[in-house]
Parts: structure tokens; sequence; C-alpha cells
């Protein structure tokens, strides 16, 4: 017996399905218990990264996408041009894992903060990654 599926993937950007017209046979399939499998065959990340925020410029509601392979301690912070503390996005331990968080263009205050290129850093573990992204109003 054969199984045959279609492939469709998620644009994270626009929502939407991709559909490829290819079709893939599949002739054989292993099913293991989870406790059977390893990080890799759980398809988790094999290393820390932080993506460019999308959209990028924004306004006001911006998304990103990070990488943990292990549990790990995370901070996610949001800095001005003149690197003071705009907003604590995320400080929380997190499970290993692709990551998402929205970020609304406010200060821990919750006010709106206003237009402007801003950094935002990550720290997880030794992992420190810091990039620039531009608040359009």
């Amino acid at each position: 017996m054969a199984i045959f599926l279609s492939l469709a993937i998620l644009d994270t950007y626009s929502g939407t399905f991709l559909h490829f017209p290819a079709q893939f046979k599949i002739d054989y399939v292993k099913v293991y218990e989870a406790s059977q499998l390893s990080s890799y065959d759980r398809l988790l990340p094999n290393s820390y990264k932080m993506y460019q925020n999308y959209p990028n410029p924004f306004n006001p509601i911006t998304t990103f996408d990070y990488n943990l392979p292990d549990d790990a301690k995370v901070n996610i912070t949001i800095y001005d041009i003149m690197a003071r503390v705009v907003n604590n996005l995320v400080s929380s331990h997190q499970t290993a894992g692709y990551k998402s968080i929205q970020w609304d263009a406010r200060n821990n205050a919750g006010q709106p903060v206003s237009a402007g290129v801003y950094l935002y850093r990550i720290e997880a573990e030794e992992f420190r990654q810091t990039r620039k992204m531009v608040l359009l109003k």
C-alpha cells in the first residue's frame, strides 16, 4: 500500500499556504514513541538564532522569530538608537524550539514609541545577537 501526499508550506509572512503540484510517494513509514527520539529527530533547531524582524520597516506591529536548541533563560530587549531600554519584551525560561513573538511598538509603560530606528537583542545562555529595525508612522 502506498500513501500519496501533496506538499503545502505555510508562508509566515503572508499567512497563506503555498501549494506545490508535485506529489510524493511514501513507500515506508516507521512510528516511534516520543521517548525514543533524539532532539534531532524531534526537529529541534541545532543552534541559537535570531532572525530579522518582519515586516521591516513596520507600523505598528512586527514579529521576531528565534531558535532555541535547548531550554534556556531568554531575554529579548528593545533599545532605542541611544541604547536606552525601551521594552523588555521577553524575560523568561523557555523550552527548546522554534519561537515567535510580536512587538506592538510600545514601551515598558505601555505608551506608543516614536518613529525611528530601534535595536533588538536576544540573550539565551551564552548566545547574544543584536539586530536593527525601523518603525515608520
